[in-house]
């Protein structure tokens, strides 16, 4: 006995089968109480009674894979993720130091400006060839490359050492500078942003906000002239110079601070109103989730990303950005020794401090999105 049903093929289209009842008379076996189809049947392709008779192959056969085929098996994004990252800093290095070089060999012959009228030429010459300023542009490029690839500079023309160790020691300085001041500015962002947030008084919210976009807009050289002032000749409680003592790091640490601390108060604001606007925080609310462990365990986590992100960009903004707080503290960084380079035409030491700079800078850049990465899995997803 022959009766017809429609059949979903794999691809989705309705081929019209004949199915012939199990006989009577046969063992009622899995296979036998199973519709099988009419081979008779004109409608039905070789195609299909191959699928029907063995699911598995409609795998094999293109354009007839199952719906309910599992998935490929997604890569992981890390090593793409890291590679970028890796790549697109050892980029940013190698395009700081072309600047650098292409700024100095455009200023011609250094080891001439420098002793112009304190030197005899047949002096000049001997000095100039021994720091390979008479070879070609091209040449020097290419050592130039070499040295910062081994960190051979050629020796600091006013120390005569390789300026390496120099630029290494006013690191130290200046990294436990950035440091304090990154935590310090880091702190009071956060709270002052979480605070713009949660706080129902609208006119102590406005004093915060208006106080944040105030202290932007003040620049850092500034602040440490004021503070200079305040704690130096009127509240004489903090050392305004040098180095030494703890309590010299405080002033130039304050006021690298009030550089950090506005960008990130924003941005932790903002984050923070966006994540409290999404759907599963709105439906935990509705359900009456208690307020305080939500916060800290589902809404502040998620709002923290973009902070990492603008701390690690901050802080080797600040490497640089310290030059101007140091000369104002006279405390014996990293910025103030490439001024003095600067000023004293020692170029190996300005070579130097760029390369440590660039290559702190883009270390910082690239652990914070690390970090951003671990904390919001699509964050490396989407990059």
């Amino acid at each position: 006995m022959c009766r017809r049903a429609p059949h979903t093929g794999a691809v989705g289209t309705q081929i019209p089968q004949c199915y012939l009842a199990p006989s009577a008379r046969s063992v009622p076996t899995e296979s036998a109480n199973r519709w099988r189809p009419c081979e008779s049947d004109p409608h039905v392709s070789a195609v299909s009674m191959s699928v029907l008779e063995s699911p598995s192959s409609a795998l094999e056969t293109p354009g007839l894979a199952s719906n309910s085929a599992s998935p490929e098996r997604r890569r992981s994004p890390w090593p793409r993720f890291l590679l970028g990252r890796i790549l697109g800093g050892v980029g940013a290095v190698f395009g700081a130091c072309t600047l650098v070089f292409i700024m100095i060999a455009a200023t011609g012959n250094p080891i001439r400006l420098l002793l112009a009228g304190a030197a005899s030429d047949e002096e000049i010459a001997r000095l100039t060839a021994e720091h390979g300023y008479d070879r070609p542009v091209l040449v020097q490029y290419l050592v130039f490359l070499r040295d910062v690839a081994t960190g051979s500079f050629p020796p600091s023309l006013r120390m005569g050492v390789n300026p390496f160790g120099p630029v290494l020691t006013a690191l130290g300085n200046t990294l436990a500078l950035t440091i304090l001041a990154i935590i310090i500015g880091a702190l009071a962002g956060l709270v002052i942003g979480y605070l713009t947030v949660v706080l129902r008084n609208r006119f102590v919210v406005n004093a915060l906000l208006t106080g944040i976009f105030a202290l932007q807009a003040i620049p850092s050289f500034f602040l440490g002239i004021v503070l200079v002032l305040l704690f130096g000749l009127i509240l004489p409680i903090f050392p305004t110079s040098g180095s030494g003592t703890p309590l010299h790091l405080v002033l130039p640490a304050l006021t690298l601070a009030a550089v950090v601390a506005p960008g990130i108060a924003r941005v932790f604001r903002t984050s923070l109103l966006e994540t409290l606007g999404q759907d599963h925080v709105l439906a935990a609310r509705a359900k009456g989730t208690p307020a305080a462990p939500f916060l800290r365990r589902h809404v502040i986590a998620n709002a923290l990303a973009p902070v990492i992100s603008l701390l690690g960009v901050q802080s080797g903004s600040l490497l640089a950005g310290a030059i101007l707080v140091e000369s104002v503290f006279a405390w014996p960084g990293l910025g103030a020794l490439t001024v003095d380079a600067v000023t004293n035409q020692d170029y190996s030491v300005v070579i130097a401090a760029v390369v440590v700079i660039a290559t702190t800078f883009v270390t910082t850049t690239v652990l914070a999105d690390i970090v951003v990465a671990i904390l919001n899995p699509q964050f490396r997803v989407e990059r």
